[in-house]
């Protein structure tokens, strides 16, 4: 084969690959015996070499000595103290329905069932499997491997099926634990000198996430009502007493409303205005107010968040704030994912018209896009397919080249707030959240190219002119290209017209890979049967240079 200009830079060399070759011998007329035949069953190796030769039936294949298809854990002693958290890492696949897993342990008796905390839910996503290492827990031998075994079953014989989808683990990491950006200020005390109507007060904090108000009412109670509250309501009042005994501070838990005119018929609520940072009470006759100023009139416990400013890369922490017993070292081997900052006006502005629209009822197709965007700023774009059966919500969620960490993290939650505003629409199992089916578009460049010019930086330039045409979400977090539409094939072969000028290309090649549950597919993308559930991403992109006067 002949490369011209193999020492230009950069280069692409192309070569034959031979895969699955087989070679066949035969001999016509004769009878060739083997040297040896043996049977290799799991860690069993038998020898039938003299039971062929005398003629004597075998056994080619022995009975599978497994009821489930198992993924085994083995250590090579037995874990001491617990909790134990094996963080699995698992390359994204969203088509992976999960498997109905069950777990069990190694004893000198054989397995045994092990309790067994699956945050993977069934090696769907990537998460911990957090259990305590059981007393009776002992080495036994599995395929010749002699350790403490933990092993995962497929209760459901879901990998029976020869056309199901594999999940693949990229990574086991021992001691995971799940780490969550959120930091809990300590107690602050509050005091008043007037008590007037509507007050408020600042809260030192920001991204508030939750606050616990612990109101001062020992000069508004009995000490039969206190009493009463300390048997009946033990986890929602405190009390501080004296040397003697005696009560001197009591404090009740009031409870947080978005409006002082519905509030569930509680008179012992305040507002939190989470965009200035601020505490708010009632007029003291509709609702209650603190009302002691010999003291301290109220305390506020406030759990908060850095934010965005929390979604850290892989690897960037490193480090305890103190110190740690036993412990070497510490490391995030994911990104952390779905912190966002708080809303600002215009996104307040939008939220009110919708409110006020939709009076916290979605009924239409429309209130069920607005409400699900209004949810979560990490959540893009939204589409709404109405089946038969039930309805999916499709989610393109803003880091979605990170994978389904954050549509996962907020899957839940935005299920539950969504059926309680559609309390009659829909029954709970009608509604389901889903993610787009990704179709990785690539496209492969031969172009002819001025001699004088920088190649190198010709070809880094269309390249990210290729990605971000493809890329489903613009620079500025604006949709591209909503869920169900794809680019078409004269658009992707216009595109280089918009480039640079003074390359001329020869040949265009655009093909598309989608996996759905069939597995993975590779096709041109004029073949391409669009769904209303598919979203376009960039594939691997190359770009093939020669120079000018070369044979394509």
């Amino acid at each position: 084969m002949r490369a011209d200009n193999c020492y230009q830079n950069p280069v692409c060399y192309h070569f034959p690959i031979v895969k699955n070759m087989t070679l066949q011998v035969s001999y016509e007329g004769s009878y060739l015996s083997p040297q040896a035949v043996q049977r290799v069953s799991g860690d069993e190796t038998v020898d039938l070499t003299s039971a062929l030769s005398m003629g004597r039936p075998v056994m080619a294949f022995s009975e599978f000595p497994y009821t489930h298809n198992y993924m085994y854990f083995g250590f090579d002693k037995k874990p001491e103290q617990g909790p134990i958290g094996i963080f699995l890492w698992l390359l994204e696949n969203s088509n992976f329905p999960g498997v109905e897993a069950g777990f069990e342990y190694s004893t000198q008796n054989g397995f045994k069932p092990l309790n067994v905390i699956d945050h993977t839910n069934g090696l769907k996503n990537s998460g911990i499997l957090l259990f305590e290492p059981p007393v009776d827990m002992d080495v036994i031998s599995v395929e010749g491997h002699k350790a403490c075994y933990i092993r995962m079953a497929d209760r459901g014989n879901y990998f029976s099926n020869p056309r199901c989808v594999w999940p693949q683990v990229k990574t086991i990491l021992l001691n995971g634990v799940e780490a969550g950006n959120q930091e809990i200020k300590e107690e602050q005390a509050y005091f008043i000198d007037v008590v007037t109507a509507d007050m408020n007060f600042p809260l030192y904090a920001d991204h508030i996430l939750k606050t616990e108000i612990w109101v001062n009412e020992k000069n508004q109670l009995t000490p039969e009502q206190m009493a009463r509250f300390l048997k009946e309501q033990p986890g929602k009042v405190r009390a501080e007493y004296n040397y003697l005994g005696e009560i001197e501070d009591f404090y009740v838990l009031w409870q947080e409303v978005e409006s002082f005119e519905n509030t569930g018929g509680s008179r012992r609520v305040y507002v939190l205005d989470r965009t200035n940072n601020r505490i708010y009470f009632g007029d003291g006759k509709q609702n209650f107010i603190p009302r002691n100023t010999q003291g301290v009139a109220f305390k506020a416990i406030v759990t908060s968040c850095s934010g965005q400013a929390g979604n850290v890369a892989a690897k960037a922490i490193d480090g305890f704030l103190g110190s740690m017993l036993f412990v070497d070292e510490v490391s995030n081997p994911i990104p952390a994912y779905g912190g966002s900052d708080m809303e600002d006006l215009e996104r307040t502005l939008r939220r009110g018209s919708n409110l006020l629209s939709g009076r916290r009822r979605i009924v239409s197709r429309q209130d069920y896009i607005q409400e699900t965007l209004m949810y979560s700023d990490v959540i893009k774009d939204v589409a709404l397919i109405d089946k038969e059966d039930d309805v999916n919500l499709v989610l393109l969620m803003e880091d979605y080249r990170e994978g389904s960490f954050s549509f996962k993290s907020i899957k839940q939650g935005l299920r539950e707030h969504l059926l309680h505003c559609c309390e009659i629409t829909y029954e709970v199992e009608e509604l389901k959240i889903v993610e787009p089916v990704f179709v990785k578009i690539s496209l492969e460049l031969w172009v002819a190219h001025d001699p004088r010019k920088d190649i190198y930086e010709l070809q880094q330039n269309w390249l990210h002119q290729m990605e971000a045409f493809l890329s489903p979400i613009r620079e500025g977090g604006t949709v591209r290209w909503p869920i169900g539409k794809l680019p078409r094939e004269n658009q992707l072969r216009r595109m280089p017209d918009m480039l640079e000028k003074e390359v001329n290309v020869k040949h265009f090649s655009i093909s598309a890979t989608y996996t759905d549950d069939n597995g993975q597919h590779r096709i041109n993308l004029k073949e391409l049967k669009v769904t209303p559930y598919m979203v376009c991403c960039n594939g691997d992109h190359r770009i093939h240079s020669l120079g000018l006067g070369d044979v394509v």
